[in-house]
């Protein structure tokens, strides 16, 4: 009976995460819809004069990879701070930047119904400067779901000013017109009135940071541009998901007893990491606590890692963990338990470690692993985990990951094109 129970709990996991990636049904039909709602300042004044950009979240990338304005809409509150904006497609979310002389506002991934019941209150502004110490050729700067763009100077420094507050991704292009090329930098949480100063940004268009933590553990740093990426934590006990229509954290209970948890702590550079801690349950069958990111929603057939020479990050902790990458083919005849995978042994120290695909080994029970080599799963990657198993831990004990600076190498983020 517990076997049984076992294999319920997985499928039921794997359908949670299915749903956990924004696949919940939307209402309403796609047709076009009107909103008119308020701009108002943070003293509740109208915000008379402000301008307010409309941006598909979904399309931004591709809009930044073709040289063409994010913007789908423009227009301007009138003396009462009244605007009308006109959706494309009303059962669709998108983002809305409003900016006035010195104040701004900016969300993501918010529905005509939201704007309808909430007057937009805008907030003093914000500025983001940063560099590069490293030769490149990355001329313009953006940051991620937004209209705000940047110059980057000759000495390879860049300045934002007048950004509303809001989480942001760091994108760079370069200014070669072939090939014309779109790369993460990092990611920042901009305050209101905060003059943030960035350091350590990746200028490499062959690696693509996952996630640098910088903006906390909910939607990763690739969230910015890719609404449908986060981070989730599964045991046997529930799973712990973001869900982006509510902008909150959801847990979904199940039967076992191990416990997982997310948090961010600071890391070795005065930024922040990921904490991820788990505690195995001895009375369960198959305990797991796994924590990592999802990309079936993004594309169901999984994302082309077949360039990746493997992947780096920066990690402590207790106990023994599994850096997994789960492709369409094992999830289907295995679910959450196969997967290419590497044992890491933690220590109590910040180290930097790079795994190679060399050393990915496919994960039991697969009876005949010949069919899945990874130069085939590799081109349908679904998930990238951190895992602390049963086989390979002390049950009980307190396990513990702290996480940050993840990057896949020798890929870019054209591995994200849907």
């Amino acid at each position: 009976m517990q076997v049984f129970r076992t294999a319920i709990l997985l499928v039921s996991t794997v359908v949670a995460l299915f749903l956990s990636c924004g696949t919940e049904p939307l209402s309403g039909g796609s047709g076009t819809e009107t909103v008119n709602t308020f701009a108002v300042l943070c003293d509740g004044k109208p915000a008379n004069g402000a301008i307010v950009s409309l941006i598909d979240p979904h399309s931004w990338l591709d809009s930044i990879g073709q040289k063409a304005s994010p913007v789908l809409q423009r227009t301007v509150a009138d003396e009462h701070g009244r605007f009308s904006l006109t959706l494309p497609e009303s059962n669709r979310p998108y983002n809305i930047q409003i900016d006035h002389s010195e104040q701004g506002y900016f969300v993501e991934s918010v529905r005509g119904t939201d704007l309808e019941d909430d007057t937009c209150r805008l907030e003093p502004f914000a500025s983001y400067s940063a560099g590069f110490d490293t030769k490149h050729d990355i001329t313009r700067m953006y940051l991620s779901g937004s209209a705000y763009l940047a110059s980057v100077g000759s000495n390879g420094n860049f300045y934002f000013t007048g950004v509303a507050p809001g989480r942001y991704t760091i994108v760079g292009v370069s200014g070669a017109p072939s090939p014309y090329r779109v790369l993460i930098c990092g990611s920042a949480t901009l305050a209101t009135s905060e003059a943030a100063v960035a350091s350590s940004l990746n200028p490499e268009y062959g690696r693509l940071l996952l996630d640098n933590f910088e903006s906390g553990f909910g939607p990763t740093a690739l969230g910015g541009i890719t609404p449908e990426l986060w981070w989730y934590t599964v045991s046997d006990s529930g799973m712990y998901y973001w869900k982006r229509s509510s902008g909150t954290w959801r847990w979904s209970p199940y039967e076992g007893h191990s416990f997982t948890s997310l948090s961010t702590v600071d890391d070795a550079g005065g930024g922040s990491a990921l904490r991820f801690v788990a505690v195995l349950d001895s009375t369960v069958v198959s305990p797991i606590a796994t924590s990592g990111i999802f990309f079936k929603d993004l594309n169901p057939d999984g994302i082309d890692l077949s360039e990746m020479t493997g992947c780096s990050f920066s990690a402590r902790g207790k106990g023994t963990i599994s850096v997994r990458f789960e492709s369409t083919g094992l999830d289907t005849i295995s679910g959450l338990y196969s997967a290419y995978s590497y044992p890491l042994v933690l220590t109590d120290q910040w180290t930097d470690y790079f795994i190679s695909v060399d050393s990915l080994e496919i994960q039991y029970p697969v009876f005949f692993p010949d069919l899945y080599p990874w130069s085939k799963e590799s081109r349908h990657i679904l998930r990238v985990e951190f895992e602390f198993s049963k086989d390979e831990n002390n049950l009980e004990d307190t396990l513990h990951l702290e996480l940050d600076d993840l990057y896949l190498e020798g890929v870019g983020v054209e591995v994200l094109e849907r």
